[in-house]
């Protein structure tokens, strides 16, 4: 009977985070190009949603924040990397000389939100902490409990 509560418990935390969305890229009139390659979620591991993309900008201190509206869930911890395909697509804002790694990725738990929809915000933010462009994409979540009761026997 344990087991069956423990299997229960841990499945009934599972999170479903639909994401209603596309690639998109976002050009401001700063000089600055956000692009959003992929918004996942990883329910089965670690409750997390994964996001990755690249953005182009004059200002060489450019970071990536995300944030979920109306929530305290923020990340400005982004892994960035190299990517040669966008450096090689992309000659103006700024180039090669002020982005050397225009790739980014991370993940935000989401393990804590209620069942409903929320506004994931991803914004390129510059070195003096403006807004230097900005995408919102919508995301459902609904948490889900399963029952294993159909393997459990007396």
């Amino acid at each position: 009977m344990n087991k069956v509560i423990k299997i229960i418990t841990i499945i009934s935390i599972v999170l479903i985070a639909i994401i209603l969305f596309s690639n998109s890229k976002v050009e401001a009139n700063n000089g600055t190009i956000l692009w959003i390659d992929n918004i996942t979620n990883n329910r089965e591991q670690d409750n997390t949603l994964n996001i990755s993309g690249w953005v182009m900008s004059e200002d060489k201190n450019a970071t990536i924040k995300v944030s979920i509206q109306n929530t305290n869930i923020t990340k400005t911890d982004f892994t960035r990397f190299g990517r040669e395909d966008v450096l090689q697509s992309i000659t103006s804002c700024g180039g090669r000389n002020t982005n050397s790694n225009p790739g980014y990725t991370g993940k935000i738990d989401i393990s804590n939100l209620a069942d409903g929809t929320y506004n994931l915000v991803i914004q390129a933010i510059s070195g003096d902490n403006t807004v230097l462009a900005e995408e919102i994409k919508t995301i459902k979540v609904r948490n889900i409990f399963y029952s294993n009761m159909d393997r459990y026997t007396i």
